[in-house]
């Protein structure tokens, strides 16, 4: 009798472990709205920008409408968060603002006679605008 106790204690044993171990999570949509979506703001690089849903938990798929953006301006972003056939749309802002602009004129210029006008060279520190 004592060997069936301990082993039936064993078993009960094993079995609250796994349990504990393979725990379901069920989440409801107030659960799926309740997931960080913030806006976010960039200075143009020339590189991708993106923004993500925040501590997404495990079994929730987030699929994003717009990603990989690289050129200034204010973009929505819309992420469908989905959960046991559960969708939520959640939408946040992302801006790339321009790089600032430096312009440069070098202490001695050599200028160019444009239309019978003297014309200086000039240099910007980026590619993202031109002199006109």
């Amino acid at each position: 009798m004592k060997r069936f106790s301990l082993m039936l204690g064993l078993f009960l044993s094993l079995f609250t472990l796994v349990a504990c171990q393979e725990e379901t999570v069920i989440l409801e949509k107030e659960d799926l709205e309740a997931l960080v979506f913030e806006n976010a703001t960039f200075e143009y690089d020339g590189n991708t920008h993106n923004i993500y849903v925040q501590d997404v938990p495990k079994g929730v798929t987030v699929t994003y409408m717009s990603k990989d953006l690289v050129n200034p301006g204010t973009y929505i972003i819309i992420a469908i968060v989905e959960c046991n056939g559960v969708k939520v749309t959640k939408h946040a802002t992302l801006t790339i603002n321009q790089k600032a602009s430096v312009l440069e004129a070098e202490t001695v210029q050599t200028t160019y006679l444009y239309g019978g006008n003297p014309f200086p060279t000039y240099k910007l520190n980026n590619d993202e605008q031109e002199l006109i």
